[in-house]
């Protein structure tokens, strides 16, 4: 189970160097900064002869201070110092940031290719593009800006209170009991804005999803004129990211004007406080340094009365990226490897439901091994779904498949995968070329087999363009026709040489004056494989010797939705 302190942690071990130097550098940058103000209350002095008690604080920093060309040259190095600090904390804090998004990044991906397939499909892959951009800014800005910068305002906050309850302690007081204001206010304000950030994020993912699927079908959308009506409802649902937004924003910018104005006024209020009831034993120089000093801290008290905000968005982001992380932990769980010898399958009181759907009950077959099995029924039956349900894609509600006795929902789905091959529009083509789409390889020692075997299928296949190895094939095939894409799905599934061969309406897109020459291949194959065939059509009857009527039986006794199978 992850958790947002074990990825921190984690993550602070593996680098735990360059946070050291980014506090380091942090801290001696706040000393610096701290001095400056000091210094220039002891120009103030130099300037006008004064000598101010409180400007010799200088005197504990190495040097002489007491005149004024060391003085001057003192300051000048003082200023490159804390330039360079500031520089070194900066620039640590920004790697260590990258570093952060990179390693959730790679572990992101990992874990999205390991949840259930059914989450992409009820949920929309649009869901999930979100947390590659925003959520993972919002993260990075959770360490950078909510952990590492907060941590070294506050070091930054404590030398400068110390130094100014050393200057004067009834001025001290009075500036930590003014800032109790602004941090009441916000933190009230912080209340209502997380609900706001909430309400927000959520919508902007939702239209992030609805954009995605309608731009997957925009062949659709084009061909049935439907531009109009599919505008409309992105606009009702952009209308609803605008409401979020405006809320969002009225907030955040009442935290925003709030917190300066507090804080100048707590000036003006200690300004007022020195004019007329001016402390005693205070002099010139050291309200100057007081009053620059302040002046200071002001932006560094605005991010810290703020910071609220990026922890409330990292934190929305952290559980999105969480849900991924431990959804996938039943993917990536410790089982066995099967063991496949023969390829027997069999399928025993299975029911399964997508979503509120029942698309099997109590479904029952048996699919001898190695020959060719025809499993045929009208589209929208469920072929699709049983072969997802082979495959450990999909994990039943009830009942079991076995394969040679191994049931399958207790073996690692890898391990069964690497002995399934699937010839599916399902399964688009990845890769660059030909080759890389046909044989998830770029080495040298696969082309040989994968050029033979292209050779071989497209020479009984005359009526289809030629491809070599090295052609394009375009994103997920795009570029192909689909008869092409179907030949090298064979190809594809006959290099990965498995087991067991699933063909989703195997003659699809196929010039029928091929199928003989495919039939024969498939009874090739299924000398040494099971070869089942899933088809919504009338298969030709040279795939199949005999035909068997099965029934698998559901809880009434009806047919499930299996109307022939053939074995050979």
């Amino acid at each position: 189970m992850w958790r947002k302190q074990d990825l921190l942690r984690s993550f602070f071990h593996n680098h735990w160097k360059v946070v050291a130097v980014t506090f380091l550098a942090s801290l001696l940058a706040g000393v610096a900064t701290i001095a400056i103000p000091v210094a220039i209350g002891k120009y103030y002095d130099f300037l006008f002869g004064f000598h101010s008690q409180r400007a010799r604080l200088l005197e504990y920093l190495p040097g002489n201070w007491n005149d004024m060309p060391t003085f001057l040259v003192l300051f000048f190095a003082l200023v490159i110092l804390k330039t360079l600090f500031s520089f070194a904390e900066k620039y640590g804090t920004g790697v260590l940031g990258e570093h952060l998004v990179y390693d959730l990044r790679n572990q992101l991906f990992w874990h999205q290719l390991k949840i259930p397939v059914s989450d992409y499909e009820e949920r929309g892959a649009g869901r999930y593009l979100l947390r590659f951009s925003g959520d993972l800014k919002s993260i990075q800005n959770y360490l950078t800006r909510g952990i590492l910068r907060f941590v070294s305002d506050g070091l930054l906050l404590l030398l400068a209170f110390g130094l100014l309850l050393a200057l004067d302690l009834q001025l001290g007081l009075l500036t930590l009991a003014g800032l109790l204001l602004p941090i009441g206010a916000v933190w009230l304000l912080n209340r209502r804005l997380a609900r706001a950030t909430r309400r927000q994020r959520n919508r902007k993912s939702g239209l992030l999803d609805f954009t995605n699927m309608r731009l997957r079908a925009i062949h659709t959308i084009r061909f049935f004129n439907k531009e109009v009506p599919e505008q409309a409802k992105f606009e009702q649902r952009a209308e609803k990211v605008l409401s979020a937004g405006i809320t969002y924003q009225r907030m955040v910018g009442l935290i925003q004007a709030l917190v300066p104005g507090s804080l100048y006024l707590l000036l003006a209020g200690l300004f007022t406080f020195v004019y007329y009831r001016r402390p005693s034993g205070v002099d010139g120089g050291s309200i100057l340094i007081f009053v620059i000093l302040l002046m200071t801290l002001l932006p560094i008290f605005r991010r810290m009365l703020r910071v609220n905000v990026v922890w409330e968005l990292g934190r929305i982001s952290f559980e999105k990226l969480l849900n991924v992380l431990n959804r996938a932990e039943v993917e990536l769980a410790d089982l066995p490897r099967i063991r496949l010898e023969h390829g027997l399958i069999e399928v025993e009181e299975l029911s399964f439901n997508y979503g509120k759907t029942q698309v099997f009950d109590r479904l029952n077959l048996h699919i001898p091994a190695k020959g060719v099995t025809v499993i045929q029924s009208p589209a929208g039956s469920g072929k699709t779904t049983l072969i997802k349900l082979l495959s450990g894609l999909y994990r039943p509600s009830a009942g079991s498949i076995r394969i040679d006795g191994q049931d399958i929902s207790k073996v690692s789905g890898k391990s069964l995968r690497k002995n399934i091959a699937l010839v599916s529009s399902e399964l688009p083509l990845l890769g660059n070329n030909v080759f890389e789409a046909i044989s998830y390889s770029r080495k040298a020692d696969k082309r040989p087999p994968a050029r033979l075997l292209l050779a071989h299928l497209q020479k009984h296949n005359p009526d289809l363009p030629p491809l070599k190895l090295d052609d394009p094939v375009g994103d997920l095939g795009s570029r192909l026709s689909k008869g092409q894409v179907k030949l090298l799905s064979y190809a594809r599934a006959i290099l990965t040489d498995k087991n067991i061969l699933l063909l989703d309406e195997p003659f699809e897109g196929l010039d029928p004056s091929t199928i003989p020459f495919w039939i024969e291949q498939l009874h090739a194959l299924a000398r040494d494989k099971t070869v089942v065939v899933f088809s919504s059509k009338l298969v030709d009857q040279r795939l199949a010797g005999r035909r068997l009527d099965l029934k698998g039986q559901n809880g009434k006794g009806e047919s499930s939705f299996v109307n022939l199978i053939a074995h050979k």
